[in-house]
């Protein structure tokens, strides 16, 4: 799926005319009263519910749970566009909303970013699209070789608000919970629409919120008849989706791919949920059938949005979408979102702590416990946080600091970034200006509350990475889904009350109290598997193309990276594998960079003498 949205305006009617010229290169266009084009794009006639009152037309493009009738209902008393703030939280699902309210134009993605909105302005006007590569198709393409060091930010990118940007020069995106609104006259802006709602419902009631949303959430994507494929990994987020789809009408495939480590306990867990599946077909990928991590590396198949999250995986996707295909269910459900949601945060004890000292004492205790911190150390990990503006400046002083990855969390507002060690002084000195860039034009974070924050940013990390990888399965006819990300599962799970998200001795009580009674076996695990056979095993299957990747590497060549040294940390001998948890930014980083040289792409070198900044040719 692909489509952009054009105002009702004369400012682009040359554009506007190249649209209509060309029709056929986009496969459907729907038309403004004018007979001026509104959306043009293509999609499946499966992944788009329209509906109409007198004032008011709204497009919904995706995974919609609710029919053109119900939606007809839903808009009824709408009068403008802002009276459709309700709309995403009422119909489940995980789509773009696209309404004109007298001649007024609301644009809107998902909370989580697995649907997301980008725009930019061609002549008078400004128009939006579902990527941003889309809009390039406009004018020249350009990449913003600026904000390129950026993306060699470990482990998740650039910190917010600077992971809202492109590499496309010209395009910008709108922000999560906001709006964009087109004018008639070319005009735009983005309007915020959502908030974090407060969090008060005690673990019964927002279990109940959860239970519903999630059920909710898994009927949009089943029902219809067709297979529906569900991750079966053993653990406690994807079977939770597997038991919920296996309740409907639609015939359900589960899907498990067996651990190469002999440590990892997946697979026990997975076969005693199997056990209560009796009428599901199971799909196992026996270990070692499976492509390797970090294979292959060409950049054959990527999406140029921008960096790929989690590169390594790349083939694995696309082996589960070829195998998926072959059942043939459409859509692929996966646990992604669960942990985010879910798993206690260190941050929710620093919120806790400012409201109810008391009842934060034994949850202190366990994570005390589980972290093995001393008095000192707890005391430290529970002060007062920082400004976000504050904490952004301090990441441009810490950018090549150590970092525990994994052994003991961060505490502040979200998990700071690190440059890779193999970065230059002149991509370390470049991110460092935006990030201070960033602070003193004063970077607001996403919620006040900086749990809130932190479950809103990684949520936004793991939208990113399923809207970007379900275009890698398109490829096969199969969509990745993950309904955890939908708005209203998300609404739901951030309002349940602080000391009840860390209640108990269970790992997530929230998500434990919404599947209680629905959901046998895997509620009683306290272990996680280990994916770090997978990581080793890939390198070793793939040195010789990894020593290739780092020695042609076109961010060396650019003067952002020393190849020699990535390549001594990618091959090198390690105890565990925090060494190389860094590479994946750079791995999707460098991919992305070879897709969009490849033919009809910008031509990209290397700036003059000792400049900051890239030329795009």
């Amino acid at each position: 799926m692909t489509f952009i949205i054009l105002p009702d305006s004369e400012g682009l009617s040359p554009f506007g005319k190249k649209v209509k010229t060309e029709a056929d290169r986009f496969g459907k266009v729907l038309e403004y009263p004018s007979g001026r084009p509104w959306i043009v794009g293509d999609w499946p006639e499966t992944d788009i519910v329209e509906a109409r009152s007198a004032r008011t037309r709204v497009v919904l493009l995706g995974v919609v749970g609710a029919s053109p009738r119900e939606l007809q209902h839903r808009i009824a008393g709408v009068q403008s566009i802002e009276d459709l703030d309700f709309l995403s939280l009422a119909v489940p699902g995980s789509y773009h909303m696209i309404a004109s309210v007298d001649g007024r134009i609301r644009v809107q993605g998902t909370l989580s970013t697995t649907r997301h909105v980008f725009y930019r302005r061609i002549g008078g006007a400004v128009i939006a699209a579902d990527r941003p590569q889309a809009l390039a198709w406009a004018g020249e393409a350009e990449v913003d070789e600026e904000r390129l060091p950026l993306h060699l930010l470990a482990p998740f990118g650039p910190p917010w608000p600077l992971s809202e940007g492109t590499l496309w020069k010209g395009v910008d995106s709108v922000p999560p919970g906001s709006y964009l609104s087109l004018l008639r006259h070319g005009g735009a802006r983005a309007t915020r629409w959502w908030s974090p709602p407060s969090p008060d419902l005690p673990l019964r009631e927002g279990g109940e919120q959860v239970r519903a949303a999630l059920e909710t959430a898994v009927r949009a994507r089943t029902g219809g008849g067709e297979p529906v494929a569900v991750d079966l990994s053993g653990g406690m987020d994807s079977t939770s989706l597997a038991f919920l789809a296996a309740e409907h009408s639609s015939p359900v495939v589960t899907v498990h791919t067996e651990a190469l480590g002999s440590a990892n306990d997946d697979a026990q867990w997975a076969e005693r949920c199997r056990r209560s599946l009796p009428d599901a077909r199971h799909l196992i990928v026996r270990r070692g059938t499976a492509p390797a991590l970090y294979s292959p590396l060409e950049e054959a198949g990527l999406d140029i949005e921008g960096p790929l999250s989690f590169a390594r995986a790349r083939s694995h996707y696309e082996d589960i979408a070829r195998r998926v295909a072959g059942t043939g269910a459409r859509y692929h459900l996966g646990g992604v979102g669960g942990d985010e949601l879910f798993q206690p945060s260190v941050l929710n004890l620093t919120a806790l702590l400012r409201s109810a000292p008391l009842r934060t004492l034994p949850h202190i205790r366990r994570f005390r416990h589980r972290y093995r911190w001393n008095l000192r150390r707890a005391a430290r990990v529970l002060e007062r946080k920082k400004s976000y503006q504050a904490w952004l400046s301090e990441c441009a002083e810490r950018l090549t600091g150590d970092r525990s990855w994994g052994a003991s969390p961060d505490t502040d507002w979200e998990i700071a970034p690190r440059m890779p060690p193999w970065s230059t002084e002149r991509a370390i000195r470049r991110v460092a200006e935006l990030l201070r860039e960033a602070a003193q034009d004063g970077a607001a974070p996403l919620d006040e509350l900086p749990v809130n924050h932190e479950m809103l940013r990684l949520m936004q990390v793991n939208g990113r990475a399923m809207r970007m990888n379900s275009r890698i399965a398109e490829h096969f006819g199969v969509a990745l889904e993950a309904p955890y990300c939908d708005d209203a599962v998300i609404q739901a799970a951030m309002s349940v009350r602080l000391e009840d998200r860390v209640a108990g001795e269970q790992p997530k009580p929230v998500l434990a109290e919404a599947m209680r009674g629905r959901v046998p076996h895997v509620f009683e695990r306290r272990t996680k598997g280990d994916a770090s056979t997978e990581i080793y095993t890939g390198i070793r299957l793939n040195r010789a193309g990894l020593d290739r990747f780092c020695r042609e590497s076109r961010l060396a060549k650019l003067g952002l990276i020393d190849a020699e040294a990535m390549r001594d940390v990618v091959l090198g001998l390690h105890a565990d594998t925090r060494p190389l948890m860094p590479f994946d930014a750079t791995l999707g980083t460098e991919l992305w960079l070879r897709g969009v040289e490849g033919p009809g792409g910008p031509t990209i070198r290397a700036g003059d003498g000792d400049e900051d900044g890239l030329v795009a040719e």
